[in-house]
């Protein structure tokens, strides 16, 4: 099965797209104080620098050359923007972000990230290939599932 050059567009862009995610979870998860978010920030990030790798590996099998797998100008998403800016210029702030608005932002960031998904799900792709972009955009929506849970309960106790 031929790949055409917008079903490449389409992987390469899930790299950037997975290694912006990575790190801008990296960053939250310096940002974050409570340690249990913490920790699941650094996981996502493992996560998506692991989702941009086997994605990589794909785009090779296909025996396409890799391109420079980083959008233009850095992070992409707005959310992961806010997050970065935020982070930078709380510093050694006392009133630094608290959790909530880094986990708001980190929803903003992923909440990107799987439209790009979907709009490589709507590309020609091998089973193979489709199967991974699946299983990727699974674990994304699992992880937005579980930070949106944290701001719902949040609001329930500030209600």
């Amino acid at each position: 099965m031929g790949h055409n050059k917008k079903t490449l567009k389409a992987l390469h862009d899930l790299v950037a797209t997975c290694n912006d995610a990575s790190e801008g979870f990296g960053k939250a998860a310096k940002g974050a104080h409570d340690p249990d978010l913490s920790d699941f920030l650094a996981q996502a990030s493992a996560d998506r620098e692991r989702f941009a790798s086997e994605l990589s590996h794909a785009i090779r099998k296909l025996g396409e050359a890799s391109e420079l797998d980083l959008h233009e100008g850095g992070i992409l998403h707005k959310g992961w923007v806010d997050l970065e800016q935020h982070l930078r210029s709380s510093g050694n702030n006392v009133q630094s972000k608290d959790d909530r608005e880094i986990i708001t932002e980190c929803v903003a960031g992923d909440s990107g990230t799987l439209s790009h998904y979907d709009h490589a799900l709507a590309q020609q792709l091998d089973d193979q290939l489709r199967s991974l972009i699946i299983e990727q955009r699974t674990t994304i929506g699992d992880d937005l599932v579980y930070l949106q849970s944290r701001l719902d309960r949040w609001k329930a106790h500030t209600a």
